[in-house]
């Protein structure tokens, strides 16, 4: 027997397996059309030709075949160049379509052409913009526990749940940086706004994540934010009273969802009416804005 015939190769075969799992469904996520399609069928193939290169080798393995075990070796390189060339191709259209390597939404640059595209048209019609930032609870204990596979997997879970929610024209989710969401809401006023963030917290509330036998509950902080672009009003603010909202919110005791507006030069924090799973009812509030640690 040859080292093809051990556990070696079922270990290099089931990698590129879950390899191209993961391509496909980057495929899936792309949103880039043709070119896109054309690379999750030629991932088909790929994995049709997996599936028949382990046949192969299961049959010589049986007749100790070493001619098609080394035939076999060749194939499986050329394999591994197909794939290594598939993910260079797929990488440099999800980069080129601002897309997360790891949830499939929206990375922050493609955030950042979104806002800016929705607050151009919002300007033209003399529109509110809303904006949530979601801030995933507790997330560094479950990358501690359980490991950051299991971490990647609950962002997955979030972004999907978040993109379930987002089903409007010009709604977007974006992954801004490391456990933290963004979404932007064209034509919502503040209460439009808050009310998108308590579907948001609820609907993230419902998640459950398995990691071997454990279930672990997933829950998200909610900063919403809304305002009618101007000359005077810029995009800055619009991302700095949806960031304190969230603060906010976090500080309150997560799994909450709270609005940041502004009266009289003053930030007022408003809570949704029937928060739910609250102790008690967070009434408004006036204060100065403050920069804090989350």
């Amino acid at each position: 027997m040859t080292a093809w015939t051990d556990a070696r190769v079922t270990d290099a075969l089931d990698a590129e397996d879950a390899r191209l799992d993961r391509l496909r469904d980057d495929a899936e996520r792309g949103r880039t059309g043709i070119a896109m399609l054309r690379a999750r069928r030629e991932l088909d193939g790929v994995r049709e030709r997996a599936a028949g290169t382990a046949e192969m080798i299961e049959r010589a393995a049986l007749r100790d075949d070493v001619a098609t075990l080394a035939q076999a070796q060749i194939v499986i390189r050329e394999q591994r160049e197909q794939i290594r060339r598939l993910e260079a191709t797929i990488e440099t259209m999800r980069s080129a379509s601002n897309i997360d390597a790891v949830t499939g939404c929206l990375d922050r640059a493609g955030f950042e052409k979104t806002l800016e595209r929705e607050w151009n048209r919002a300007m033209r019609g003399r529109t509110e913009v809303g904006l949530l930032f979601v801030d995933v609870d507790k997330f560094k204990e479950v990358n501690d526990k359980f490991g950051h596979q299991a971490g990647d997997e609950a962002l997955r879970a979030i972004a999907k749940a978040l993109e379930g929610e987002a089903k409007r024209s010009g709604e977007a989710v974006a992954r801004y940086g490391g456990d933290e969401f963004v979404i932007v809401v064209p034509h919502a006023d503040l209460a439009g706004a808050l009310g998108f963030a308590e579907r948001v917290r609820g609907a993230v509330s419902k998640l459950r994540l398995r990691v071997g036998e454990e279930s672990v509950g997933l829950t998200v902080s909610v900063g919403a934010a809304s305002v009618m672009p101007s000359i005077k009003v810029k995009r800055d603010e619009l991302v700095r009273r949806a960031d304190s909202a969230v603060y906010r919110a976090k500080d309150a005791g997560r799994n909450r969802a709270i609005a940041l507006g502004v009266e009289e030069g003053l930030d007022v924090f408003f809570a949704p009416e029937a928060p739910v799973q609250r102790t008690a009812v967070e009434k408004p509030e006036a204060a100065r804005s403050t920069t804090r640690g989350r």
